[in-house]
């Protein structure tokens, strides 16, 4: 199953954008800049919504899309004013953040949340562009709409197509034929819209189209769903954990410390996995247990300068996962040799383990 390549975008911002299209007019209105803005803020902010403001250049992120500076600094600063966007302080970091996304961002009592999938391609493919430049509001909220039932008809059903009548998108955003037209055209390089049974209908807003996600939207290396939620517990659990300290750190080195986390640990302990559900649960409280007594080795040199915090993170992490591996119930190290010898990987040096099994 090819896996969709993006960002979660939340059921709740997307009806919270509609009311506000539907209320707000004059100065407060919902503009096509602001919601262009909001939707490239999706592609940089950590787990919690946050972006380190003195990270933020708006310019390097609007000349990477050839997204127009001027329109993406005021649909910035109009964020704030609609409050989608706030200004926080934590342990003396400063962050712009996405108003509500953390809790958005957190699985109910069942372990679910209510997202979709906006795909990486968005950005690359100049639609976001076109839809700034025609002011086209309505158009961009028809986007996240699509974007929204193609994204959970993939999930779900693993469908890439899914039919929809001019007529119904003509209510939903308010357009004329010749409107939707110009609309279906400034998809074309992200969504493909193909008219069905073409000789069934003589006018536009009578017809039916199939929207297909373009190939470019979907990442068509082998996928494990089971270890990318993993990836992603890792990913928040230390973001929230760093954000507690007051060593100067910045998001590159957020991100060196979360590929040291998953090359070390993830990847090494997840064969564990496959005695079922124990060695979820066991790589679960391992990636926990390691991430907080690095955490807590870094309070310990708070006030201090660390050069190079991915290398010095690693050399932090290894001895913890060394300690827990020498801990590990016996079934659980058969298991990680057993993937060794598959694979013909071996387990990491910095283990001092076997390399065979007995």
């Amino acid at each position: 199953m090819s896996q969709l390549s993006g960002v979660k975008f939340f059921q709740q911002e997307l009806n919270f954008l509609d009311l506000y299209n539907r209320e707000y007019s004059g100065e407060l209105r919902l503009t096509a800049s602001s919601l262009a803005t909001f939707i490239l803020f999706h592609f940089y902010c950590d787990e919690f919504g946050r972006i380190r403001e003195d990270e933020l250049v708006l310019k390097h992120m609007s000349n990477k899309y050839q997204l127009p500076y001027c329109s993406i600094h005021k649909g910035y600063h109009h964020l704030f004013d609609m409050g989608l966007l706030q200004r926080n302080v934590q342990n003396g970091k400063a962050y712009i953040t996405i108003t509500k996304y953390a809790n958005s961002n957190t699985p109910d009592q069942e372990g679910k949340m209510n997202y979709f999938i906006i795909p990486h391609h968005l950005l690359q493919s100049g639609v976001l562009n076109d839809f700034i430049r025609a002011r086209d509001v309505s158009g961009v909220l028809g986007l996240l709409h699509v974007l929204n039932s193609l994204s959970r008809e993939h999930t779900r059903r693993n469908k890439k197509s899914i039919p929809l009548k001019v007529e119904t998108l003509l209510k939903k955003m308010g357009k004329t034929t010749r409107n939707i037209t110009d609309w279906m055209n400034r998809l074309i390089l992200l969504i493909k819209p193909t008219e069905e049974k073409k000789a069934a209908h003589r006018f536009l807003k009578d017809k039916l189209f199939s929207f297909t996600f373009v190939d470019e939207c979907y990442d068509h290396t082998e996928y494990d769903q089971q270890k990318a939620v993993l990836r992603a517990t890792l990913r928040k659990e230390l973001q929230a954990a760093l954000t507690s300290l007051r060593v100067p750190y910045t998001g590159g080195d957020v991100r060196d410390a979360f590929r040291s986390l998953q090359q070390d640990c993830l990847d090494t302990f997840y064969p564990m996995t496959n005695i079922a559900g124990e060695g979820l649960r066991e790589l679960r409280l391992l990636i926990h247990e390691t991430i907080h007594k690095a955490v807590y080795v870094l309070k310990n040199r708070e006030g201090e300068k660390i050069g190079n915090f991915g290398g010095f993170f690693r050399t932090i992490i290894r001895p913890i996962l060394k300690t827990q591996y020498e801990e590990l119930h016996t079934n659980f190290k058969v298991e990680l040799k057993k993937e060794a010898l598959l694979t013909k990987i071996p387990l990491p040096v910095f283990l001092n383990a076997e390399q065979t099994l007995a």
